[in-house]
């Protein structure tokens, strides 16, 4: 029997729109499924969702892929940037994280949906499933690539492409698969959360 599970998580982070930087609260609250068999590959899962939120949303301005001289700017000032592929409204930034967490999960444990709300956005609730299209982070693209990176790798247009070079992977943060094949007698309804720690040596 799977479990339902939910994360809820808030963040200040920025936008950048219409020629202007707006800061937000965000609210998050993303709502889960167990898919695996391991109970220590559902926290992983989880632990990769933490990871997530601590290292790309937290202090993060959200910008369009097309204000590439804004881009270059906050890269230069040493601000942490999630390129989108669209305006970085709120329903926007909702698919991205559906899209995202759902791949960096890997069918460990399944996004039921995500809702999403933020202060500049009057506090409306965005909530995204998979009953509904996801366009444009149904294309390739970083949001549903299995790596821990948020990077620009569209080759249509090298010219407004920038690209970070992922550091990390999940190896590296101690957050890969265990390997299940040999565990099947693993109780898969039994969930132990740890608390995640961020990498302190980075």
């Amino acid at each position: 029997m799977n479990v339902k599970i939910s994360y809820n998580t808030q963040f200040i982070a920025a936008v950048w729109w219409n020629g202007r930087l707006i800061m937000s609260n965000y609210d998050v609250t993303f709502k889960l499924i167990t898919a695996g068999i391991d109970p220590a590959n559902t926290n992983t899962a989880l632990d990769r969702l933490k990871y997530m939120v601590e290292e790309y949303l937290i202090g993060v301005v959200f910008v369009k892929d097309t204000d590439v001289d804004q881009i270059k700017k906050l890269k230069s000032a040493g601000i942490k940037i999630v390129i989108m592929p669209e305006e970085p409204v709120d329903q926007i930034i909702g698919m991205m994280l559906y899209s995202k967490i759902s791949a960096v999960m890997e069918g460990h444990m399944l996004v039921r949906s995500v809702m999403l709300s933020s202060t500049a956005g009057d506090s409306v609730v965005y909530e995204h499933d998979n009953t509904e299209s996801v366009a444009p982070f149904d294309q390739p693209g970083w949001w549903n690539s299995t790596d821990p990176h948020c990077e620009v790798q569209t080759k249509r247009n090298p010219e407004k492409v920038f690209v970070i070079t992922a550091i990390n992977q999940w190896r590296d943060l101690g957050l890969e698969w265990i390997d299940t094949d040999n565990k099947h007698n693993q109780d898969g309804n039994v969930l132990v959360f740890t608390e995640f720690k961020k990498n302190e040596d980075k």
